[in-house]
């Protein structure tokens, strides 16, 4: 069962635990565990509703927003920050699992 932060030392860890299907992709769409979206590079701000923040990817895949769009269809997405993110809700260390 994956608990609220819940945290592993890298994505092949929580591969190794069926967290996610891939090592790699930022975002996982597993038949069995949903939609998990990795928020590893970039940086993260304050969004202008509450609870919300927004997230500015870093790299090359431009597909992302696209891909959460066609894969979501009104089902929860799982959020999982890594220390490479700067946020202030980034782990120090190692990826975490942040909930829906």
């Amino acid at each position: 069962m994956l608990n609220l932060h819940s945290w592993w030392l890298n994505q092949s860890c929580a591969y190794r635990d069926g967290i996610t299907t891939s090592t790699t992709c930022s975002l996982d769409n597993d038949p069995v565990n949903g939609i998990t979206l990795f928020l590893l590079k970039g940086y993260e701000v304050n969004g202008d509703c509450g609870r919300q923040s927004i997230y500015h990817g870093k790299g090359t895949n431009q597909d992302v927003p696209t891909l959460l769009v066609k894969c979501n269809m009104g089902k929860p997405i799982r959020v999982v920050r890594g220390f490479g993110l700067d946020s202030e809700f980034a782990p120090k260390a190692g990826i975490r699992y942040d909930g829906l």
